[in-house]
């Protein structure tokens, strides 16, 4: 994956976080209505998470260290609840 700067001026970090859980929010709500409730899945792969809300693998992993968001290892994968992260994002511009 490349990686690239991006510079922000004028917008101090609580800006910044709101900025960033809105775009999450609005990807999460455009996908959820493009899908059929009774078709989706209850868990998804880091990748299917990462690539869903735009962010990396590493991000995932940090947010899980700091005890943001909980995953679940089964069969030796790692898979996390849509609805949970949803209800973290739902919190966070609250």
């Amino acid at each position: 994956m490349e990686q690239t700067t991006t510079h922000v001026i004028g917008i101090n970090p609580e800006e910044l976080t709101e900025r960033i859980v809105e775009r999450l929010v609005k990807r999460i709500n455009r996908l959820a209505k493009n899908k059929n409730p009774e078709s989706t899945p209850n868990y998804f792969t880091r990748e299917e998470i990462s690539k869903k809300l735009n962010v990396s693998c590493v991000t995932l992993y940090r947010w899980e260290k700091r005890g943001i968001l909980k995953r679940r290892k089964i069969g030796g994968k790692i898979y996390y609840k849509l609805e949970e992260i949803e209800a973290i994002l739902e919190q966070s511009i609250s």
